[in-house]
């Protein structure tokens, strides 16, 4: 009956949303706008927010997907990461990826929000920052402005932070450094209700593998055990995410519309004075594969946020990439650069697990749903997550040997035809993770327990994959080939994450909950260097952080857009989202793409 009446609710709070002025029907559109944002997502939803703030400029939002309806998998912590959350709903794009020789022909579809809000509606709550060292790297890669500081007011601008409650922070220790958070944005940053003795046990596994904690994880020394907070109401217990925080309130500004449930099939543009460069001076619409098709016109600027891996679809539909991809398609060239759908990254996790005994109460939903809705405490109101964020040289004991080989490894693991540009790119990556993976302020792998499993995350893979086009129609999937564990070397991080998880799951303070069996994964046994390989290629999944596909980096490292985020060729074009970072940060990328858009909205605003 609660569960009804919450679905209820949130049907309630939809009606009434759509009964704002700004979400309109294709009938309602204008002629033209002076700013249309592609994706009503994470990063999109900012930049319509914020370029909307001057009453004399008109915005579109057009949006792929739909409004939520409020649903529990959405907005109660409880349900996420469990079978039945946003991740397995209509609201995740799921896209199918091809299968992965190196993962014994499994294929790894990867997840990305399809309603209002993106991934910020479907992800797990994680609202936490990189290292200096993360953000400094692209600054290193041709991109003055986006190092630490520059990044770091903006971290600040975007959240509302609820410091937590003496009553949780005394007994379970939750520091905080009150200078790196931010106290009026529009994200909601907190922690839940659901604490047990369990919550934080994974401290005390690393206190006896010497690892320490550290006061804030948020302050930029992204290293050690800390605290980790959620997006997450902190009276309600609600996700917080971009729908609520930067959509429903501006819906009523006169010059804000937003479209939704359509696709955008492709930018429209033409060639400017003397014909050197082209300019984006539109789009192109349509509501399904079978439906008519409609322009709108663009005065100032288009701004792509579509995602990382629907992003670069949309810009090769539009004859903005590999000029052998275009041409293979019989689609007209309007810039080429090889860099369009390339540096495909992501983190990817494997688990190792042992049942031990669980906290009664925890597991038990009758009581969880009957607390949460009694009075939005109990594990349905979640908690805050204790984490391992550790350098190389803590997991793995031949950590100077694997930067040695990837030092001087040759390109044999790449696409034979790789563009010149790619590899020069590929080549000054390589350069800056050889200089931070030895330091003790870069994190190579992040580490969670809970329910008897550890859970370890490669947070700098070594292996690049690409997405590209195979058809003209913006209906059909493109190609997506992740290329995991394509360079040998994230093999060797990935055995020595699993060899320090079973070290975690061996420490006395683990051991001490009680073990119900032995392990299950990988299992009794499994020791040697091939057997574990085998066990990583059997059971290596995605962690749902892809970027990197159009990547903010010199147009001579096979970069997509410059410092401003404008495409390289193309006036009044830019990409704003995940796809932008030229190397993936150790750390869940939420409050990174939030942070990306907020300040793209500033650079915009400025006309930079």
């Amino acid at each position: 009956m609660l569960a009804r009446r919450s679905q209820f609710v949130g049907l309630l709070a939809t009606f009434v949303v759509l009964g704002n002025c700004g979400i309109i029907s294709e009938s309602q559109l204008r002629s033209s706008y002076d700013y249309i944002v592609i994706g009503g997502g994470t990063a999109g939803l900012v930049v319509a927010n914020r370029l909307s703030e001057d009453p004399r400029v008109s915005v579109l939002v057009v949006e792929a997907g739909p409004l939520d309806k409020g649903e529990n998998f959405i907005h109660i912590p409880r349900f996420v990461g469990t079978a039945g959350d946003g991740l397995t709903s209509v609201y995740n794009w799921n896209f199918p990826a091809e299968p992965q020789p190196e993962l014994n022909g499994r294929a790894i579809n990867p997840p990305a929000g399809r309603c209002v809000g993106g991934s910020s509606a479907i992800n797990a709550l994680l609202f936490d920052r990189g290292s200096i060292n993360d953000y400094n790297s692209w600054e290193e890669l041709g991109n003055p402005g986006w190092g630490w500081k520059s990044l770091l007011p903006y971290f600040i601008k975007i959240e509302t932070y609820n410091h937590p409650p003496k009553e949780i922070a005394q007994p379970f220790n939750i520091t905080f450094d009150p200078s790196a958070h931010g106290y009026s944005g529009p994200v909601q940053s907190s922690y839940g209700r659901g604490f047990t003795n369990q919550t934080d046990v994974i401290f005390d596994a690393f206190k006896d593998l010497g690892v320490p904690r550290e006061v804030d994880g948020t302050n930029g020394r992204k290293v050690n055990a800390l605290w980790g907070s959620f997006s997450l109401h902190p009276t309600n217990r609600s996700r917080s995410y971009a729908r609520p925080a930067y959509f429903e309130p501006v819906l009523k500004r006169r010059n804000y519309d937003a479209l939704l449930e359509t696709r955008v099939t492709r930018i429209l543009t033409s060639s400017s004075k003397g014909g050197r460069k082209s300019k984006a001076n539109g789009i192109e619409i349509a509501k399904s594969s079978t439906s008519a098709r409609r322009t709108i016109k663009a005065n100032r600027e288009v701004i792509l946020s579509a995602g990382a891996v629907a992003s670069p679809k949309i810009l090769q539909l539009s004859g903005i990439g590999p000029k052998k991809v275009l041409q293979s398609l019989n689609i007209p060239v309007v810039e080429d650069l090889p860099g369009v759908g390339y540096n495909y990254q992501d983190h990817s996790a494997t688990p190792v697990v042992q049942p031990f005994a669980e906290d009664p109460q925890a597991v038990n939903d009758t009581i969880g749903e009957y607390l949460y809705y009694k009075n939005r405490t109990g594990p349905w109101s979640g908690s805050g997550l204790a984490l391992g964020f550790l350098p190389l040289s803590t997991i793995s004991n031949r950590s100077s040997d694997i930067l040695a080989r990837y030092a001087f490894q040759s390109n044999s693991h790449l696409p034979a035809d790789l563009h010149p540009t790619l590899l020069a790119g590929y080549e000054r990556q390589k350069q800056l993770l050889i200089k931070y993976l030895p330091t003790d302020l870069t994190a190579a792998s992040e580490y969670i327990y809970g329910g008897g499993a550890v859970v370890a995350t490669i947070l700098h893979p070594f292996s690049r994959g690409y997405t590209i086009i195979n058809s003209t129609d913006p209906f059909a999937n493109q190609i997506i080939n992740q290329r995991y564990l394509s360079n040998p070397i994230d093999y060797d991080v990935l055995v020595d994450q699993v060899r320090y998880a079973r070290r975690i799951l061996a420490t006395p303070s683990i051991q001490a909950l009680g073990p119900l069996g032995p392990e299950v994964l990988p299992g009794e046994g499994v020791e040697g260097e091939e057997e574990l390989r085998e066990f990583v290629r059997g059971i290596l999944s995605t962690f749902s952080h892809v970027s990197g596909t159009c990547s903010m980096m010199p147009r001579q490292l096979g970069g997509v857009v410059d410092k401003n985020l404008r495409v390289y060729g193309v006036d009044g074009l830019r990409v704003v989202d995940a796809s932008v970072i030229p190397l993936v940060p150790g750390t869940h990328l939420q409050a990174t793409v939030y942070a990306i858009a907020e300040k793209a909205s500033d650079i915009i605003k400025r006309g930079d």
